[in-house]
């Protein structure tokens, strides 16, 4: 906790340090203390697991700079995996306000679209029998599937797709 309040090195960084070795993140103080005791301070109270430490071993067989890169790959790779909330900036924002808006502007024409054609349908049937509508919408499916992508969740190639999934990601 002192470590966090008045050097301002929090978890995060810690971890990172923990991972690609380097000491240079703590105050000199830390790194001067016996190295007993100096671990503890350093990772004490993280949390690692087997397969974090499994990690660290392979990652400190690579040269320094494929180290930190692989580190990042990893960390960006299990904060996917997590989820992790990040903020957006005012254009991401932006732009999906208007692809909301363009979505539901889309099912609008389309059920309108639906709806005159059924109403044609019903005013002459002997027309319509001739020729059916029989040809499928996809763009509903189209839409579900996109929002399975951007919820980023695994469909493993399945149709229909679950909206139990779906609304576990979100």
């Amino acid at each position: 906790e002192r470590l966090a309040k008045e050097f301002g090195v929090f978890n995060k960084e810690r971890i990172d340090a923990f991972m690609l070795d380097d000491e240079s993140v703590f105050p000199k103080w830390v790194r001067e203390l016996a190295p007993s005791i100096k671990d503890r301070v350093m990772f004490g109270g993280l949390g690692i697991t087997e397969e974090e430490e499994a990690q660290r071993e392979r990652l400190m067989t690579l040269p320094r700079e494929q180290r930190e890169q692989e580190w990042r790959r990893l960390k960006a790779a299990k904060s996917a995996e997590l989820g992790e909330e990040r903020l957006l900036s005012p254009a991401e924002v932006r732009a999906s306000r208007v692809a909301a808006r363009k979505s539901q502007a889309l099912v609008r024409k389309r059920r309108a679209r639906e709806a005159t054609l059924r109403q044609l349908q019903l005013r002459e049937p002997e027309r319509w029998k001739a020729d059916p509508i029989g040809k499928v919408d996809f763009s509903a499916r189209l839409a579900t599937v996109a929002r399975h992508v951007e919820a980023n969740v695994k469909t493993n190639g399945q149709w229909p797709l679950s909206d139990d999934h779906l609304a576990k990601a979100k």
